[in-house]
């Protein structure tokens, strides 16, 4: 949390100090060219909901909010939704942290299927809880076998959509800060572990929700900073990279929209809104229809003859790799490895 006296929001979204991009670039690795924002291309930048609309077009669309009780904001979320996209293009996807209690068939959003929830199962139903709508554009379906809940530590739910000719997967997760339900060290270890599994399934996967964890504080708390080596070990990427609570002493990036896309262009955001004491979040996606919906006229194969070996020598014997060997935290020169690798 960087705390400081009569925080203004003009301050933090020009202040290299609160956002996650920057101080990367400065500190995650010793060169600033290594850090892997440099290898995409992405902003994050600040919203009031009006400014929303033009920047949503035929890409894929994410939004995700902390509403504190959907049932209870329901129509401060609704105007929210209006004043964000207005008579264009809606979300495609809106992920719902916080939702509390919920019950089938209640919290029906024009335009979208009916909410994909999962709430709490014990005495504190009441409170946490996660959910997914998904825009009546699209198709999908639940993967069970990807979404985790572990009880007081924090809750999950995975779909898969179709978006052209492409599968996506798309989480949303919470995880809470109070005791009990605040075991740090299980959570991100069950998270490196759901990471990892989407990561095998060779699609583009998008993990968004409040998980309660400031991105900031990775260079005065170890197990924040040993958190976000894991998400770029497992080569995902935070969009977000500014703070998402702002009060008048402090600000905190705790909501959180990961991607392991490659090739990445994107256009994220934080939403200036008083639902609650959380902003929204949002992330649009270009994706390249040709691509997704052409698949090659012939055959690509490589030929190892003799000749293309040696050219392959050769320019292996021209190559630097001291940004990789004179890493001394392995995790780092992975991390360096992996995103150079996708430039």
């Amino acid at each position: 949390m960087i705390m400081e006296d009569n925080l203004t929001l003009d301050h933090i979204a020009t202040h290299d100090d609160f956002d996650l991009r920057q101080i990367c670039r400065g500190d995650l690795t010793e060169d600033r060219d290594d850090s892997p924002y440099t290898l995409v291309n992405n902003t994050c930048n600040y919203y009031d909901p009006p400014a929303v609309p033009k920047l949503l077009s035929t890409d894929l669309s994410i939004f995700c909010i902390n509403v504190q009780g959907l049932k209870a904001h329901w129509d401060a979320f609704q105007d929210l939704l209006y004043k964000s996209c207005g008579d264009s293009k809606s979300f495609d996807i809106i992920g719902i942290t916080e939702l509390f209690s919920m019950n089938k068939g209640e919290c029906i959003l024009p335009g979208y299927h009916p909410l994909h929830y999962v709430t709490r199962n014990d005495t504190t139903k009441s409170k946490g809880g996660v959910g997914i709508y998904v825009n009546n554009s699209l198709q999908y379906k639940h993967r069970p076998d990807l979404s985790l809940f572990i009880k007081h530590v924090f809750e999950s739910t995975v779909i898969e959509i179709a978006f052209g000719k492409k599968h996506i997967l798309i989480g949303s997760i919470y995880r809470p800060n109070t005791y009990p339900h605040a075991d740090l060290d299980i959570f991100m270890h069950n998270m490196n572990e759901l990471q990892s599994i989407l990561a095998a399934e060779n699609k583009d996967v998008y993990i968004m929700g409040d998980v309660n964890i400031d991105l900031l504080k990775f260079r005065d708390h170890s197990k924040t900073s040993a958190y976000i080596e894991d998400i770029f070990s497992q080569g995902f990427l935070p969009l977000i990279t500014k703070p998402t609570r702002i009060t008048d002493h402090s600000a905190t990036l705790i909501d959180h929209i990961y991607t392991n896309k490659q090739n990445l262009h994107a256009t994220s955001g934080i939403i200036i809104t008083d639902i609650s004491d959380h902003f929204g979040i949002f992330s649009t996606i270009k994706y390249n229809c040709l691509q997704i919906n052409n698949t090659p006229s012939h055959k690509m194969v490589r030929s190892f003859n003799d000749d293309n070996i040696n050219k392959f020598n050769d320019i292996l014997s021209q190559s630097d790799f001291t940004t990789v060997t004179n890493q001394n935290k392995v995790n780092i020169a992975y991390i360096i490895h992996f995103w150079t690798s996708i430039k």
